[in-house]
């Protein structure tokens, strides 16, 4: 698993494991395959793609989207989690502040 701790400027699409102790300014694609554990930040979006796996301790500032892979939430979203397909799971403890949309 790469490890990652400072700050990445731009988009980011994440094919394999990482943990993200650090921050994205830019966007976080998830593909199939990717697996990102979030302990940081993210100052865009987050979009999980099929196949892929977030387990979201942290923060991201923008919209989530789960498009058919594995989202675990115990952190904050400050946007919108929209929820079309997949398993998403809130647990206790963490914060949706824009709400979430189940398609």
């Amino acid at each position: 698993m790469r490890v990652e701790q400072g700050k990445l400027e731009g988009n980011q699409k994440v094919s394999g494991e990482v943990e993200l102790l650090g921050m994205i300014v830019g966007d976080a694609c998830i593909v199939a395959g990717g697996i990102l554990h979030l302990k940081g930040m993210v100052v865009g979006n987050l979009v999980v793609e099929e196949g892929g796996s977030v387990v979201l301790r942290g923060m991201v500032t923008g919209d989530t989207t789960n498009s058919g892979g594995q989202l675990d939430i115990y952190g904050t979203i400050q946007g919108v989690l929209r929820d079309s397909s997949g398993e998403t799971i809130v647990r206790d403890g963490a914060v949706i502040r824009g709400g979430h949309i189940k398609a």
